[in-house]
Order: structure tokens, then C-alpha cells, then sequence
């Protein structure tokens, strides 16, 4: 048995201990902030000390989620609904708020909240996206906000990635993994290796019998994590892919959990689709693309690691 895709997303960040409601976005242009060293490692500081907080509390929900036994019973997108708040048309810079409303297998309303939502505007024909800000209610709603940058139509997707006891059960299967079989994999030109990896530096060097080890938590700077170097000429940065053998991962799982874990529908059906229009009122404030924003590329990687929402979106990419 293999963990899905969204399994794994899902996976990582409950085990790490990080909120990650966007990490499936990749953002090409970002809003610049201009701080000094001393504000943003206060920023940092009480952006961290809020994570934590969050997540002990969203722990304990979902420790305390009764274990699923009946998939009808959990978040169901195909019956779930989700509505407008206020004007379908508005203008660039201007912020559109969506109230969803969550319904179970038997087309009853949701009580609690804890389910795990996605939710974007997007553009095809402009290759433009957003992601937008979710707030749950803890009854079995939610509301969704985005901030638009485009002229044109948008339209709405909002998925139920994951529902809580899907969540609930990765917390509960996390117990008894000691990441001892995560390996890397490294290439270059027609050489190939893999080495293990983990959190603990220690741990790595013992099992892998060498104190040559990849230093990779410079990425975000806040969580540990090693790779025992390759062997011949390859190096740290050689690093392509990280994998594992999930089999005993998931011999815990029931049969309603792992139904659950093979959903293919998440996406709520909707039609919602609204109008941004160019500002004419004179005197309110125009936003133009490109206007205060610069490439990701640019961007200090660490700043956005603590970010509570969004910082970027898609457009002409």
C-alpha cells in the first residue's frame, strides 16, 4: 500500500509541524517587504511563537477526532456547497470573500470543523492564479478571502483536501515513524547514489557509518534536517529527490481511512466566476501589475516560511 500524493503533502506537514494550506502553489511574483534585521527577526520570533500555538491546539482536535468507521460520515466536496459575499464584480486590489458550507455522505451539515480546505481564482486563458485565505469556523464553515491583481474574469475552485480524520490518522500513524527509512537520492552526469536522511544528525551519521553529512536545513532555517553524503564525485548540491518504502507506514490504516485516502473527488462543485473590471472611479487607488513586487527568485525564502497567508500569485506563468 502507498500513500498518495496528497497523503504525503498532508504527511509532512503535520509532522513537521507546519500549516501548509499553499504549499501546493508555486508563486512567481511576490509583495516586497522592507524591513530591517532587527524587525524581521522580531517578525520571525512572534510569527513562529503564533505557529505553535496554532498547531498545538489543531493537534489536540484532531488527537482527540474519533477514529473513522463510516466514510459517509466525513466532509463530502460533492455535496458540500459554496456561495459569493457580496458583488460578483469587483476591481483590482479589491477583496472578494466566499462562505462554504461543508455536508457529510448523507447530506447533512457538518458540526465541527478541522477538515482541511484548498481554495484559488484562477485565469486560464491569462495563466493567472491566487490562492486564497481560509478561515475556519469550527462549525463545518468556512470563509474564503482572496485579494485580485488581474483585469479580466476569475473563476473559483475550492477543494476539501483532506478531511480531518484523514488528518487524525496520519497524527495518530506519525507515533511509531522514525524516519529511518527515508532515503535521498543524488545525481550527476552518469553517476547516481542514495544515502539516508533524517532530522537528527546524529541518527543519520550512525546509520550510514559516515560523519559526511549534507546540511539541508538552511533551506527555510527552521527545521533540522541531514542526508549522509553520496560517495565519488557527487556532492550536496547533486541532491534531486527524496523517497521511502511506505509499506509498514501503512499497515495501521482500517478500511474506511484508507477509502477516504483514495478519494479522487475533492473539488466542491461550483460555477462562481467573477468580473474584475479597470477602475474608472475617479479618485480610488490604481494598482498596476508589476507595481511594488519583484520574482520569488529575489526573495528571501525564510521570510516567507512564516508568512500566516499568501504572499504572491500566478500571472502570464
Amino acid at each position: 500500500m502507498r500513500l498518495s500524493r496528497r497523503e504525503l503533502c498532508i504527511l509532512f506537514s503535520v509532522v513537521f509541524g507546519i500549516v501548509i494550506p499553499f504549499m501546493l502553489y508555486k508563486y512567481t511574483i511576490c509583495t516586497e517587504i522592507k524591513t530591517s534585521k532587527t524587525s524581521l527577526q522580531t517578525e520571525l520570533s512572534n510569527s513562529m511563537f503564533k505557529l505553535y500555538n496554532s498547531y498545538k491546539i489543531r493537534l489536540f482536535h484532531y488527537q482527540t477526532t474519533v477514529r473513522c468507521n463510516d466514510t459517509l460520515l466525513a466532509a463530502d466536496p460533492f455535496r458540500s456547497a459554496v456561495y459569493t459575499q457580496g458583488s460578483d464584480t469587483i476591481y483590482p486590489g479589491d477583496y472578494i470573500r466566499f462562505y462554504v458550507v461543508l455536508y457529510n455522505g448523507y447530506g447533512k451539515p457538518m458540526i465541527t470543523g478541522g477538515d482541511h480546505l484548498r481554495a484559488r481564482l484562477f485565469n486560464e486563458s491569462l495563466k493567472a492564479y491566487i490562492p486564497g485565505i481560509i478561515l475556519d469556523h469550527e462549525n463545518g464553515t468556512y470563509t474564503v478571502t482572496f485579494q485580485v491583481f488581474w483585469i479580466g474574469k476569475a473563476k473559483l475552485e475550492v477543494e476539501v483536501l483532506y478531511t480531518k480524520e484523514i488528518i487524525a490518522t496520519v497524527i495518530r500513524l506519525k507515533r511509531f515513524w522514525d524516519f529511518s527509512d527515508i532515503f535521498a537520492t543524488f545525481s550527476f552526469m552518469d553517476h547516481k547514489d542514495k544515502t539516508r536522511c533524517g532530522p537528527n544528525y546524529e541518527t543519520v551519521v550512525r546509520s550510514s557509518s559516515t560523519y559526511k553529512v549534507c546540511n539541508f536545513s538552511y533551506w527555510h532555517k527552521s527545521m533540522r534536517w541531514f542526508c549522509a553524503r553520496p560517495n565519488g564525485i557527487l556532492l550536496c548540491k547533486h541532491w534531486v529527490s527524496i523517497y521511502r518504502n511506505w509499506e509498514n507506514f501503512t499497515n495501521g490504516i482500517n478500511e474506511c481511512e484508507d477509502e477516504l485516502s483514495k478519494r479522487d473527488q475533492t473539488t466542491i462543485p461550483s460555477n462562481i466566476t467573477i468580473q474584475i473590471l479597470p477602475h474608472t472611479t475617479k479618485g480610488k487607488r490604481k494598482i498596476m501589475l508589476g507595481e511594488h513586487y519583484k520574482p520569488c527568485v529575489r526573495y528571501n525564502t525564510s521570510e516567507l516560511w512564516f508568512k500566516d497567508n499568501p504572499t504572491g500569485y500566478f500571472y502570464h506563468d
